[in-house]
Order: C-alpha cells, then structure tokens, then sequence
C-alpha cells in the first residue's frame, strides 16, 4: 500500500510537469509573435509591451481610460459641474490671498485641472489652489521691494515655477517617502494654526478694512485699532454671506452655495449700487479672455531668495496631498504611486506658473466635495476644466462688482475645516504627548508667524524621530497560559508572570549603535532590580559585540567586587555569553 507521503509525492511531481509546460507554451507563443513581426518588418515587437507598461507609469490616464464605462460619464460630468461651482469662488479668493490678480485662480485651474486628470493617480482628486499654499505665498513675496503691482505678479509666477520644479525633482528621485518623517500630531497643530492666521487676516476685510501685517496678535491689534474707520455696509455683506455658508452646509450640503452667494452678493451691490454710495470695495474690472502662454522671467537671485519659502510651500502641499491621496485609495481599493503624484503636482505648477497662475496643490476641500457629487475618475476634473475655460471666455465681465467680503467670507468657512478640534480632543485623551507636541507647532504659528512656525514643526518630527528610534521600550515577556510556546508581556494581563528562574526581556524595535548602549544599561537594571536570583536569557545575544570589544561584557558594568574579571563578576548569576549559545562561565 503507498503511503500518503509518497501520495503527496507523485501530487507535487504532476504539478511540475504541468508548470513546465505551461512555461514552455508561454515560451513558444513568444517565439511565433516575434517571428510574424519580422516577416511584417517590426524587429520591436518584444519591446512594445515594456514601453506601454512604461507610459501607462508616466501618464496614468493611459492606464483608467480603456476601462472607462460609458455609465460613469453622467455622474462625472455631474461632479465636474459640481466641483466648478466651488472651484472659481475659491480660485478667486485664494488669488486675492496671495495678492496676485484676481484672474490668475482661474488661469490655475485651466492647467492644473488638465494636467493632473493625465499624469495623477488618486482618481477623485483634483489640482486646485488652496488658502494654506496662496497664504503662504504671500508671506514668502512680502519681504521683497516692488514698485508695482506687474512686478508682485511677476514674483509670484516665478514662485509657483519653482516651487513646481522642486516637486518634479522630489518625484524623478523618488522622494514621496519624506511625508512619512513628518509626525501626524505635528503636522494637524501647524494646520490649526494656520487656519488661525488666515481667518484673522480675512476678518479686516469683512470691516472693509486694510489687511495688517506680521503675527496674528499684531493682526488683532491693528483690527482693534481701526474699528473706527469700518464700513457697516460692508460687515453685513461679509457676515450675512457667512452665516448662508454654514446654513447651506446644514440644510443643502451637495448645493453649489459659494458660486450661489457669489452671485447673490454681485446682485445685491448692482442693483442696490452699493459700490458707489456706501463705498464697498469690490474686485472691478477683470481682463476677461484665454491666459497668454509664456515662460516666467527668471532671475537667478531672485530664484535663490524664494527658494527657502518654495521648500516651506512644496511640503505643506506635500502632506497634504498625500494624505488625500492615501485616504481616497484606502476608501475605494486601489493604489497611488507617490512619486508619481509628485511629479503630477509639479507639472501641473509649471503649467499654472506658464500660464500666470498661483501654486496649486490637491485641495481638500475641492476633493471632499467632488467626492460627495459622485465622481467616479479624472473626467470630473477634465469637465471643471471646460466649465473654467467657458467662463474665462464670456462670463469674466460678471465679476465686476464681486465685493471683496464675500471672497473673505468664502475664505474663512472653507478655512475652518482645516481647524481639527476633535482630532486635537483625540491626542489629548488618548496620546497627551501628541498633543502636547500639536500645541506647540500651533502656537508657533501664533507667535511667531507661518514660515518659523513651519520650521519648529519640522524639527519638532525629527526631534519625536530621533527620540523614537534611541529609545527602545523593553518588555518581559511571560508565558500564556493553555498556550504553549506563547509569550506575551507582563503587565499587560495579571493571569500570569515570569518563569520561575528564568527572565526574558525583548527588545520593541530595531537595534543599532544609537540604541545600543542605552539599551543594555537598561537590561542589567532590569537584571538587578529582577524579584529573585534568576538566570538571564538575552534576545539580543549580539549586544556585546556591538558596544564594546571582547571579551568585555555587557554584565561588565554590573557592581562588581574588588578586582573583577568575567569568571569573577557576579558569581551567584548566570549569563548568557554574546558569544556561547549556552550558560557557561566565560
């Protein structure tokens, strides 16, 4: 009688079989498609698959487009509808944000949109400007002296190049991993913060005051300062726009309400000829037609000097894109390249920057709402896009009479998202430590203004990094009972506790030299302070060799008796040699 040994056998020697043939068919049919492409005169046939596997990597819409279905096209273009509603209020308040011409949003849009729905991967995301990115742009350019209002705008375009061009290095050499050095806790304090300091910049204008300049307490001195010379007129505008916003967000979420109130508040100084009598300010004449398509001037000192502030800009809009990118795909299954989005961002810059547009990046806003509207691909966007072409074209001369506290009040309700409260909740109940750390890079913002806020929040990751990674946690480990060979650390049940005679500690991370020492101090403290006299078995047996020469010993700085040597110290213990495998006295 066989034996199921020789069963399974003769199983795994047919399945061989079956392998190696599949394997020489496979062969074979290679060999016949490459022999019909020579007698058709194509000798690159073998290589046409590698270079579509290629530029289905380089340009993504190569890789969704052919399994586009038909259905998905009415609900595309639906959210592409949607999403232009809230794109071009937004596009012109972040315009007038970072102090360009209030048409440079919409000219943003016109690349940024086209450019990502081909080279992006995360499919319901958009390129899109945002208040964190137009804010900060503004405080880069504010150190420098212009003359008028051509050269701001010049600056700026030479800003969002590059800024554009650091993202599409950062992509070609691969460095989408950097986001993950930047700690969580961190990152949503600057984002508070920031939030912060845009709405208070934004309150001026609801008075139909003058922005002031410098940290947010300046801010607010300046504010209080003027309340004498505010328009009346001008705060209803501004706060009656607001509070609609939050109306619309409660009783119709999915209505285009910015472009809505956009449109009521344009009406309302028209008819009612409030520009004129009750002298509200409002945007005034916008150069209506298609963008001119020119390089940037580029001046290399000029370059040198926006440099540090394009870094700041490029990681901001770094982890944020990531993180909606990386949110998206966990949501709908499907996976994002990174480095590829990277590279898509700064096209799309480059783009912007080409055609006199603000730095775009992937809008969370903009995002969540095209999500909501049913947006199933990069269609969406290429619909928003038409949508901002049509408008550049023939409704431009519409926004004359825009006043300039709707853009603020379109700027303060899309900027308190970005104000987590229960996400800060969460870090004080369940991690003070992260908390304590969001604290700090929020009120760096505060004081001390958003790039040097940005800053302490960057050093604050590596400094929780570095900590990390020379701080090893270290467990003792018992076992489980009614499981054998099962171990588990001690404390975290009281059902069970260490062998009787026996201590075994592990190490909760990596061991290298920056944790090498501080780690073996910190198991012969737990040797000595150990309830009994017990032998001790080391999981990191190599530990000796790594901090000092043989034949020293890490038990040598254990409390030793006069003139100590290995076979002397310690001589009621037994250890565990770095270089035995047993317990012998060395």
């Amino acid at each position: 009688m066989p034996s199921a040994m020789d069963g399974y056998r003769n199983q795994v020697a047919r399945v061989s079989q079956i392998e190696n043939v599949v394997v020489s068919l496979n062969g074979i049919t290679h060999c016949l498609l490459a022999l019909v492409a020579l007698e058709q005169g194509d000798r690159m046939a073998p290589k046409i698959s590698l270079n579509m596997d290629g530029l289905a990597r380089a340009f993504p819409i190569l890789r969704w487009l052919p399994q586009y279905e038909v259905a998905w096209f009415r609900a595309d273009v639906i959210a592409g509808l949607t999403l232009w509603g809230i794109l071009v209020p937004e596009g012109i308040a972040y315009a007038a944000l970072a102090g360009a011409p209030v048409q440079a949003g919409l000219y943003t849009l016109l690349g940024s949109l086209v450019v990502y729905a081909i080279l992006g991967t995360t499919r319901q995301a958009d390129s899109a400007p945002t208040s964190g990115s137009s804010i900060m742009m503004a405080t880069v350019v504010s150190p420098f002296l212009v003359t008028s209002a051509g050269e701001l705008a010049e600056l700026l375009v030479l800003l969002v190049l590059v800024v554009g061009i650091i993202f599409l290095l950062s992509g070609l050499v691969r460095l989408g991993y950097v986001v993950s050095f930047i700690s969580h806790s961190v990152m949503t304090g600057f984002v508070f913060g920031l939030a912060i300091y845009i709405a208070v910049s934004q309150v001026s204008k609801l008075f139909g005051l003058p922005r002031g300049h410098g940290d947010i307490l300046y801010q607010l001195r300046h504010l209080i300062g003027q309340q004498g010379a505010a328009n009346w007129v001008t705060f209803a505008i501004g706060t009656g726009a607001l509070a609609l916003l939050y109306v619309f967000d409660v009783r119709a979420p999915r209505a285009p309400a910015t472009l809505m109130i956009m449109a009521a508040g344009i009406l309302a100084v028209s008819v009612l000829r409030l520009a004129g009598e009750h002298e509200v300010q409002v945007v005034g004449v916008i150069r209506p037609g298609f963008p001119a398509v020119s390089p940037p001037k580029v001046n290399l000192d000029d370059v040198l000097d926006l440099l540090p502030g394009a870094c700041a800009i490029a990681l901001f809009i770094l982890s944020e894109a990531l993180g909606v990118g990386f949110s998206l795909s966990s949501k709908y299954g499907y996976d994002i390249d990174p480095n590829q989005e990277l590279v898509a961002i700064g096209v799309s810059n480059v783009a912007a920057a080409c055609l006199g547009g603000i730095v775009s990046g992937c809008s969370v806003s903009s995002t969540a709402v095209n999500d909501r509207a049913g947006a199933k691909s990069q269609v969406s966007s290429l619909a928003a896009a038409t949508m901002v072409l049509i408008t550049l074209v023939a409704l431009m001369p519409l926004f004359h009479n825009l006043p300039h506290a709707v853009l603020s009040a379109i700027v303060i309700h899309a900027v308190a998202r970005m104000m987590r409260v229960t996400e800060l909740k969460r870090f004080y109940r369940f991690h003070p430590g992260e908390f304590a750390q969001a604290l700090v890079a929020l009120l760096g913002v505060i004081t001390v203004g958003i790039l040097p806020g940005l800053g302490i929040a960057v050093v604050l990751s590596l400094l929780r990094f570095i900590w990390g990674a020379s701080y090893l946690s270290l467990s003792r480990l018992g076992p489980v009972p009614g499981k054998e060979h099962s171990y588990e650390a001690i404390g975290r049940s009281s059902d069970w506790g260490s062998i009787p005679g026996l201590e075994i500690l592990r190490l909760d991370g990596p061991l290298f030299f920056a944790n090498a020492f501080a780690s073996a101090m910190r198991c012969a403290f737990c040797f000595l302070t150990a309830p009994r006299r017990t032998p001790f078995c080391s999981t990191f047996t190599p530990i000796s060799e790594l901090i000092c020469p043989p034949p020293i010993r890490f038990w040598a700085w254990l409390p030793r008796r006069k003139k100590p040597t290995p076979r002397s110290c310690l001589p009621s213990y037994r250890i565990r040699c770095g270089r035995c495998s047993g317990v012998p006295d060395c």
